[in-house]
């Protein structure tokens, strides 16, 4: 009898007694019969051992939508709203459920292109299960060609201890059009809450596009009215100066223990575009026993993508950067990236998941799809193999290198040339010189003929709370301001807003903009411009400075 190894989300890493005990207690699970060809539907709610074995070896299905004419337009015209379809998984009983479109800036299509869908089993019947899910999500992969990003962090959630989705893949219909393959998605609700997490029932919320702890968020679970009661205790706790008055706040608000797992997984993962890093594509429940916050991974379609992602970066994600504001709780994170690093380094195990699951995925779309797609999605995989083997080894040497230090700035100030400098514009026509290594040639910007030139020469330092002021000298020629935010030419930092504009010709003009750092260990961009539509402007190397000041 085969048994497959799940890694349970009671366990968080903390309540473990060492990483390597952790990752050697897996759950064995018998391996069950083949359920037949009869619909999911007929066989009721499975438990959570069932539902994670049919994720593993189960067949990739093939599912089938109908919607009649009124709600094909509803659905157009609303796709956030669920509307009524019948769905058959292969040559089952055609059932009704609900469906609704999904997806972000990045990744929602229209219906008439290749849309992501989310399933509510349950909308128009009652205690219907689909292979033990009562709500999923049928991912279009606009982001993840390879079709195996998602699998792959979300095994890597569960190896540490956290809550997370399963994933398998889907062959979609929509009518009669093929509307090809999918990563079929276990979806957030009351069940997946249920089972992993004992006790009473809380408040799931939706962080949405960007949403923080102090947005009134939706609420995807939970009993009565919302009155957002335990989000603005967090909210709260977040607002409070730092030490141990907001530890101790925090800690009655957040599982900390988990959010400093949570947190080291997404970094280690790339997760960008996660809560910690962005944030966005995440879910926050306050379980119904002890009203704290655990935070739940979601969209990982663009995980794994640069080797040399940022072990120890600057959080932008509220509570995160609340958390690692705190020394205790920063040493804490590093040590816990120190324990996560077996999962990744090296990368033999991570890649033979890869390959297992590729196995069965590039077996039915070769036999039902075009050899061109299943040239692509193997291309795929050797591009996500390799940026796991370069991943380890980078993640390996990263982890001992610890938090990056910040600036040292002497009472007189710190010449700021030898900085890596880079530039950015939102136009193509910007003229950039300057990079060239020498100290005698200054930073320019010159407008070209677009008629709205933005250009922008930038470098990111790494600051402890206080008072600052960036300076410069600079030299501008017929400048012709073409932008009502921070118009015309100067310095400033990223966010921050100038009080001056500078137009017309002048030589050697000395600026400067002062600006406050209240957070420890702080990234601030420094920012030299150009918002014009016509002239340039040039900066003295050798003038730029960043003073503390009192």
């Amino acid at each position: 009898m085969r048994c497959l190894t799940i890694w349970t989300a009671a366990g968080t890493v903390a309540r473990r007694t060492t990483m390597v005990a952790f990752l050697a207690s897996g759950l064995c699970l018998a391996q069950l019969e083949e359920s037949g060809k009869r619909s999911d539907f007929q066989q009721g709610k499975r438990p959570l051992s069932e539902v994670a074995q049919w994720f593993e070896t189960g067949p990739i299905v093939e599912l089938r939508f109908e919607l009649e004419a009124a709600n094909h337009k509803r659905l157009k015209s609303s796709p956030r709203r669920y509307v009524k379809a019948r769905m058959r998984e292969g040559r089952g009983e055609a059932v009704e459920v609900g469906v609704k479109l999904k997806g972000s800036a990045g990744s929602f299509r229209s219906l008439s292109d290749k849309p992501g869908l989310t399933i509510d089993v349950n909308r128009y019947q009652r205690d219907g299960a689909f292979h033990g899910l009562t709500k999923f999500h049928l991912n279009n992969a606009v982001q993840d060609p390879s079709y195996l990003r998602e699998d792959l962090a979300y095994e890597l959630f569960r190896r540490a201890g956290l809550p997370a989705p399963r994933v398998t893949h889907a062959r979609v219909w929509l009518g009669e059009r093929d509307l090809g393959l999918y990563v079929l998605k276990e979806g957030y609700d009351t069940r997946f809450l249920k089972q992993r997490f004992p006790g009473k029932l809380g408040n799931l919320y939706d962080g949405g596009v960007n949403g923080e702890v102090d947005d009134e968020l939706d609420r995807d679970v939970g009993k009565g009215d919302p009155d957002y009661e335990d989000l603005r205790a967090l909210a709260e706790a977040c607002e409070l100066q730092p030490g141990p008055k907001r530890m101790a706040a925090l800690r009655k608000t957040v599982d900390i223990d988990q959010f400093l797992t949570f947190m080291a997984a997404e970094v280690m993962i790339g997760h960008w575009d996660g809560y910690t890093l962005n944030p966005n594509n995440y879910r926050l429940y306050f379980t119904g026993d002890t009203r704290r916050a655990v935070f739940l991974v979601h969209g990982t379609d663009q995980t794994f993508q640069k080797s040399h992602a940022e072990l120890f970066p600057d959080a932008r994600g509220r509570v995160a950067k609340r958390v690692l504001d705190e020394p205790e709780w920063r040493s804490a994170y590093e040590q816990r990236v120190r324990e996560l690093l077996p999962l990744f380094a090296p990368s033999d195990s991570l890649i033979q998941r890869v390959r297992k699951r590729a196995v069965r995925l590039h077996a039915v779309v070769k036999d039902t799809m075009p050899p061109t797609f299943l040239h692509r999605i193997v291309a795929e995989q050797r591009e996500l193999e390799r940026v796991l083997t370069e991943r380890a080894e980078f993640l390996s040497k990263a982890v001992h290198v610890g938090w990056p230090k910040p600036l040292t700035l002497p009472a007189d100030g710190a010449a700021l040339a030898k900085l890596p400098w880079r530039t950015q514009s939102d136009c193509r026509d910007v003229r950039m010189l300057g990079n060239d290594g020498k100290l005698e040639t200054p930073f320019t910007i010159g407008a070209a003929h677009c008629g709205r030139c933005i250009g922008s020469w930038r470098t990111t330092v790494l600051l402890q709370p206080g008072h600052y002021e960036f300076r410069a000298v600079m030299t501008t020629k017929d400048v012709a301001k073409a932008d009502d935010y921070n118009p015309g030419a100067g310095i400033r930092i990223s966010g921050g807003r100038r009080d001056w504009v500078a137009e017309g010709s002048e030589q050697d003009r000395s600026v400067s903009f002062a600006f406050e750092v209240e957070h420890e260990r702080q990234e601030v961009v420094l920012v030299l411009e150009l918002r014009a539509s016509k002239g340039s402007v040039s900066f003295a190397k050798d003038s730029l400075q960043l003073v503390p000041i009192e």
